[in-house]
């Protein structure tokens, strides 16, 4: 499912690839302390993007919703370009947001 993805300089630590919907699809971990992970939670709920600080999975600094596949391709990528700009630039200090992902008000949970 998520084979067309460039995860840059993320390393997947979990995948399944099924044609089956699951709460566990995904999980990325970047060198910076990010994790990005992916799941199905039934037709209420959809796809959950969450993004993840230093493994406080209580406060996540970014949780996204998407109803369709496409949506949430979407979402994972824009996620990527984010935490991809955190990594590569040192002198940038994280400052507890995501910048423009966390304005993608249609798709916030929270």
């Amino acid at each position: 499912m998520f084979n067309h993805i460039d995860f840059k300089s993320g390393t997947i630590k979990f995948l399944d690839n099924s044609e089956y919907l699951k709460e566990d699809l995904l999980q990325v971990e970047y060198p910076n302390g990010f994790i990005i992970d992916v799941g199905w939670y039934g037709e209420k709920n959809g796809f959950i993007v969450n993004v993840i600080k230093d493994s406080d999975w209580e406060n996540p600094v970014g949780r996204y919703a998407a109803v369709s596949k496409s949506e949430m391709f979407h979402l994972v990528i824009k996620s990527i370009i984010e935490v991809e700009g955190l990594c590569s630039t040192e002198d940038r200090q994280y400052d507890g947001s995501l910048g423009s992902i966390s304005n993608h008000q249609n798709h916030s949970v929270l």
